[in-house]
């Protein structure tokens, strides 16, 4: 791990520098993409039975973070990559491993994007699947081998997912926002494309058909980990940049001269070191659920919950940094009007709406 962690450090600043060309663009640069598959980094949570360095979902977790800190078109892009890459790996049969992930029988450069919602038209023709529709929201779509779609499958009405190749998907752009613009996003549309059963595996299983699989904790739990990881790498970044401007002079004084500055800061300070300590917490409980083959569910509920309350927290700290450096937030090229862009597009995402409570907290209060 100590020497992936090296060749990530290195990295950093190159990814940093391609930041404003990733939002003119609305898409990471390939060469960063490029330098990814280098060092491996989409292949993180495919199973190690298969071959791969074995990491923790800690490290999964410092790595988005670390990422998403100097570039959260980046790491948002890498999130989903990575993430549909890993349940991909651990679901599907066999012959389409082969498929997606090797060539020649060895493992070639893979990057799955999509959606995850099933919002995909289903026809069952002599007994074959055939898909169809229009999407939103295929992060990395620009840059993706293979495109996954959710559905709801005629037979059981259960919520899956297929793979289709990139070359049978129309991507229509669409993707133009106030942050993350970066992540090319895009719409897209399958017009009616037969998929076989080995391409397609349910969106809530929790059986893996690989050891050493994170998805035994299942697919939302391991995409929540990577939503965190954008939103801490966010207040940790926007917490670096308020510092660099407390000596400057303002109508009001130096930041570094206010009592109040200072008492908000440490609060503000505290708050970032006690959502990473409570959100390791939360992982660690899931990891000992997982190795151990307990029960996962109270875990992952607790995981969910963690994922909501810190995301939510990590919005306090963006917002007093950006209300903080006054007129410094506002320019276009400002890092912390970007960090506060960016947070709040990511805020947006469904899987940490704050509507989320509601049920977590029935939950809780009918133990």
């Amino acid at each position: 791990m100590m020497k992936f962690e090296q060749k990530l450090s290195n990295l950093l600043d190159q990814v940093e520098k391609h930041s404003l060309s990733n939002e003119s663009q609305k898409f990471i640069s390939k060469d960063i993409i490029s330098k990814f598959f280098d060092i491996g980094l989409f292949n993180v949570l495919i199973p190690s039975s298969l071959g791969f360095s074995e990491i923790q979902l800690k490290d999964y977790l410092k790595i988005v973070s670390q990422i998403s800190s100097v570039d959260a078109s980046t790491g948002w892009s890498y999130m989903c990559g990575t993430t549909l890459n890993g349940a991909a790996a651990s679901f599907l049969p066999d012959n389409a491993i082969e498929s997606v992930f090797k060539k020649d029988n060895t493992f070639h450069n893979t990057i799955i994007a999509g959606q995850t919602s099933p919002r995909a038209t289903v026809e069952i023709i002599n007994g074959d699947i055939h898909i169809s529709g229009q999407f939103k929201f295929a992060t990395g779509g620009t840059h993706a081998n293979w495109i996954v779609c959710g559905f709801h499958h005629p037979d059981d009405n259960q919520h899956y997912l297929a793979l289709v190749p990139s070359k049978n998907v129309e991507l229509s752009g669409g993707w133009n926002t106030i942050g993350l613009s970066g992540t090319g996003s895009v719409d897209f549309s399958i017009d009616k494309l037969k998929v076989s059963d080995d391409f397609i595996f349910r969106h809530d299983s929790i059986k893996p058909l690989r050891e050493k699989s994170f998805f035994s904790s299942g697919l939302v739990s391991v995409m929540l980990v990577g939503h965190v990881g954008v939103a801490l790498g966010l207040a940790d970044r926007a917490i670096k940049e308020i510092k660099k401007i407390i000596f400057h002079e303002k109508a009001s004084g130096a930041l570094i001269e206010r009592q109040d500055f200072q008492i908000e800061f440490a609060r503000e300070t505290s708050r970032l070191s006690s959502l990473n300590s409570y959100f390791s917490n939360a992982l660690d409980e899931l990891e000992k659920s997982r190795q151990n083959d307990l029960n996962q569910l109270d875990s992952e509920d607790n995981l969910r919950l963690a994922s909501v309350f810190v995301t939510e927290e990590c919005a306090k700290i963006i917002r007093f940094c950006y209300d903080r450096a006054g007129t410094h937030a506002i320019h276009v090229n400002s890092i912390l009007g970007k960090v506060f862009r960016d947070f709040h597009v990511a805020n947006q995402h469904i899987l940490i709406d704050i509507t989320q409570y509601q049920k977590l907290g029935l939950k809780l209060l009918t133990k």
